[in-house]
């Protein structure tokens, strides 16, 4: 996406209230028999997947509370504030009300995108939905033990008042992970793909699974030492794995190249996991070929810092 001088809201943002009419109290019954018609005008703005969410669906008696529409806009949207502005006017004429609150998907994060899913009401029933959904749900269960261990480390900051300080590293994890990240970078170096031709490598199954097989595990490791620090010393809380480098390069435990391709390499890793039939083994050859200094990177800064906080 292009820079912008103003910042992308993750979230709902105001607009000019000048185009919508007023609040109203939405029922259940009345929102979903408008679903065909709202489905025709979503597609109209390139909508691909929609849900109701929120208390409107929850109680059974009329609801003064915002109807909450998640979509999911088009792939190549190039100005999300624009794009807001015109698909919310429309709404509010098509509902005849002003508290509708639009949530952008791709921008939410997992935890709420497998709520629309799980709890939510389709707009739409079509491949895109059931791609989207399946997506979701896969990286949403990735989450469980995250969620967990997010959860204590946030009760202990809590016990420490606003400005206290947490450290729960657990020295055994760290020395796991460590051990998985060094083991499976010297076995993708013994594969020695500096000495193979990509077209030879692309015709070698072995080869391709074997380096497949070790690249996942030093990038799971990896991204899983990395969100133990964040979540151990209240650094942050991760909701999926490209928030690992993000959140590292924006504390400046490592620098910020080395967190955005941390960032990159958490799409990588859910492709080996979960896309494993749609591998694109010519960027993994170049990842194992001139990329494997990353993990040695990561590990330096990652010592680097625990060394600080203990």
């Amino acid at each position: 996406m292009p820079n912008s001088p103003f910042p992308i809201p993750p979230f709902p943002i105001p607009m000019h209230i000048d185009s919508c009419l007023n609040p109203k109290q939405f029922s259940a019954v009345e929102v979903k028999s408008k679903i065909p018609d709202l489905a025709a005008l979503l597609q109209q703005h390139g909508v691909r997947v929609a849900y109701f969410l929120g208390s409107v669906f929850e109680n059974s008696a009329n609801s003064l509370s915002d109807l909450d529409l998640a979509v999911l806009p088009p792939q190549d949207l190039r100005n999300w504030l624009d794009y807001y502005n015109s698909l919310y006017s429309q709404l509010c004429v098509f509902f005849a009300a002003d508290n509708i609150d639009l949530v952008r998907l791709d921008r939410a994060p997992v935890s709420l995108q497998a709520t629309a899913i799980l709890h939510g009401i389709p707009i739409f029933n079509n491949r895109e939905e059931t791609e989207f959904a399946e997506t979701v749900l896969a990286r949403y269960a990735d989450m469980t033990s995250w969620r967990k261990e997010n959860w204590e480390a946030t009760r202990q900051l809590v016990r420490q008042g606003i400005t206290g300080e947490i450290n729960m590293v657990n020295p055994n994890r760290v020395e796991r992970f460590v051990f998985l990240i060094r083991d499976a970078v010297r076995e993708l170096q013994g594969l020695n793909l500096e000495a193979i031709a990509l077209e030879d490598y692309l015709g070698d199954k072995s080869t391709k699974a074997l380096s497949e097989h070790y690249l996942r595990i030093a990038l799971e490791a990896t991204l899983d030492l990395g969100r133990h620090v964040i979540v151990s010393t209240g650094l942050g809380a991760p909701q999926e794995y490209r928030d690992v480098g993000r959140i590292l390069g924006e504390r400046e435990i490592v620098p910020p190249e080395l967190g955005r391709e941390l960032a990159a390499m958490a799409g990588m890793r859910n492709v080996l996991v979960h896309l494993y039939w749609d591998v694109d083994y010519a960027l993994l050859y170049e990842i194992v070929r001139e990329r494997l200094g990353t993990f040695e990177r990561f590990l330096q800064h990652i010592f680097l810092y625990i060394e600080r906080v203990n």
